[in-house]
């Protein structure tokens, strides 16, 4: 019988031990279970939400309501703190403001978002799918700012060996260059 973290030694608010069952700990033991409850609820809902708005953009059919769907997608990866489902939340939120807003300037502040959480946390799987796909949104007057993302992005591709996502880049470097006739 190995002894349950309740029967444990711990120390209270003043730093005196004290020994035996602990409501403190039951308390914390159930709050933790509650927690890892919690964010299990918040993954499933996550991957509810993930499928049915990856529905929405094999059909080509963005509306309000998928709209509203991933942006409380981003707002429960928020709250999760996980920024892996962040960045990837809000990469797709930009996909949908690309294809609802009148302008791209929403899905380009949203994109930016997401580059800058996948920066901040180092997840090279996100910075490659996300940068080729807003430098294309950006206008032609910041033609260099969205060269840059592509340089990125095939510099992390081809350190990752990702070369889907490098092929894509380099595909929209073209395009780029040749709106501007080079």
């Amino acid at each position: 019988n190995e002894p349950r973290p309740a029967d444990l030694h711990r120390f209270d608010r003043f730093g005196h031990l004290f020994s035996g069952p602990s409501h403190d700990v039951l308390h914390l033991e159930r709050k933790l279970e509650l927690s890892q409850t919690e964010r299990r609820f918040r993954q499933a809902h996550i991957e509810r939400l993930h499928a049915g708005f990856r529905e929405s953009i094999d059909t080509s059919e963005i509306n309000a309501a998928q709209q509203q769907l991933v942006r409380e997608w981003v707002e429960l990866a928020r709250a999760s703190g996980d920024a892996q489902e962040l960045a990837h939340a809000l990469t797709m939120l930009a996909v949908a403001l690309q294809i609802t807003e009148p302008t791209l300037d929403a899905a380009i502040a949203t994109g930016d978002e997401a580059v800058s959480v996948a920066r901040a946390a180092g997840i090279d799987t996100a910075l490659v799918f996300v940068l080729p796909l807003i430098a294309p949104w950006i206008p032609d007057e910041e033609s260099e700012r969205a060269l840059g993302l592509l340089d990125e992005a095939i510099e992390i591709g081809t350190r990752i060996g990702d070369r889907s996502h490098v092929s894509n880049a380099i595909q929209s470097k073209a395009r780029i260059a040749a709106r501007h006739g080079d």
